[in-house]
């Protein structure tokens, strides 16, 4: 359940057809507000620095009801089960969902960015360089 605020964000940002950059204080639910989001969208790819936020990250999605593929090490996808375990009794982790939960860190070494000019080319090679699977039986 989202909070007043929140849900004037949700609506603002799902009536915008271009980018959109949504900042707020630590603790204002950003997370949240970005899984409910992914809820309207077929295809997400959230994107987070640390591991740690990875699992949080999950974990948000999960509560959300949103299934979601992990592109990390598997003791990270573990870590996040574990939470969706531990909060919701189940996991929301499906190697056949369109929306991802990813580590940077796992992009950058499977992905080479350096002849991409724009964002139409870096979905490309998301696209066509990554086997998720494979991904998911990385190890930290």
């Amino acid at each position: 359940m989202l909070r007043d605020y929140q849900t004037e964000i949700v609506t603002k940002v799902l009536s915008l057809s271009d980018n959109t950059l949504i900042q707020a204080d630590t603790g204002a639910g950003k997370t949240r507000i970005l899984a409910v989001i992914a809820k309207q969208y077929t295809h997400v790819l959230l994107v987070a620095h640390r591991n740690l936020l990875i699992a949080q990250l999950s974990l948000e999605f999960a509560k959300a009801g949103v299934y979601h593929r992990m592109i990390a090490s598997q003791a990270t996808t573990r870590r996040a089960e574990t939470l969706h375990r531990r909060n919701l009794g189940k996991s929301l982790i499906a190697k056949k969902a369109n929306r991802f939960v990813c580590s940077i860190d796992t992009v950058v070494e499977y992905v080479d960015l350096e002849d991409c000019t724009n964002a139409d080319d870096v979905k490309a090679i998301i696209n066509n360089a990554i086997d998720f699977d494979d991904l998911n039986n990385l190890d930290d």
